[in-house]
């Protein structure tokens, strides 16, 4: 005898289905609404990217490479904590009974309690290099040790040709059965800081291998110094590219 889905069911999994797809249109609509304050923002200012902040970048991808994690307070001058506050990273768990795990940045109180909610203690500096580190620090995740499936989110971020990625061979697109050969020297890798009003808008490049090479861009916005809100509301694929690896 066949079975039938009950009524109700049906009607509950519809309720969700349009839920779903009403948070898609909100979300869509607030993406494009961000994307013309940021061509505004083009449009009436200069990009406030400078050298010294491309070295702050990199300075910061030093240290973390090198596991150096006391380092990146003194790297990133113009965030600041509270008096009697530090800054820590737990490291991921790399336990094989785990399907992943991300390495976490952490406060310490003065009580000896952590919290993994950092922004609600960083202050930054009211500037473009102040910006500019705020974005750092909340993207910082992403190349910190990760542990298996949790590697689908790193990133290899590249702040212009002189750190872009040099590849020695072609890479295989699994997905679409083709190889393919990256060259980035046709890219303008350069990040972008600018400032509307009290708003903030930040763009960078990356390399996922799950992604390829992707320009992203983030709205920022300050309250009493602290970074109140972080929206992605764009994200460009230069060189489509997937490693096709399963973890």
């Amino acid at each position: 005898m066949t079975s039938f889905p009950d009524k109700a069911l049906l009607e509950e999994v519809a309720a969700e289905m349009e839920e779903r797809e009403r948070k898609k249109k909100e979300l869509q609509v607030r993406k494009d609404a961000v994307k013309r304050e940021y061509l505004q923002a083009v449009s009436t200012g200069g990009n406030g990217m400078d050298l010294s902040m491309l070295h702050t970048a990199r300075s910061l991808r030093e240290v973390v490479d090198k596991k150096e994690y006391d380092s990146i307070p003194g790297v990133l001058d113009k965030a600041v904590l509270p008096a009697g506050h530090s800054f820590g990273i737990k490291l991921c768990e790399m336990d094989s009974e785990s399907l992943g795990d991300w390495s976490k940045p952490f406060v310490l109180m003065p009580d000896g309690k952590r919290s993994e909610s950092i922004f609600e203690f960083f202050r930054f500096e009211d500037s473009s290099m102040g910006v500019w580190q705020a974005f750092l620090l909340h993207q910082m995740w992403h190349y910190l040790p990760l542990w298996w499936h949790a590697n689908y989110d790193r990133r290899h971020y590249h702040y212009s040709q002189e750190d872009a990625p040099v590849f020695d061979r072609p890479l295989p697109y699994f997905q679409k059965k083709v190889i393919i050969y990256p060259d980035f020297s046709r890219f303008d890798l350069s990040p972008e800081v600018y400032h509307e009003g009290g708003d903030y808008y930040v763009s960078s490049c990356f390399w996922s291998s799950f992604g390829g090479l992707i320009r992203e861009y983030a709205k920022l916005t300050f309250k009493e110094g602290m970074l109140d809100g972080f929206f992605v509301f764009d994200e460009k694929t230069l060189v489509e590219y997937d490693c096709g690896i399963l973890f």
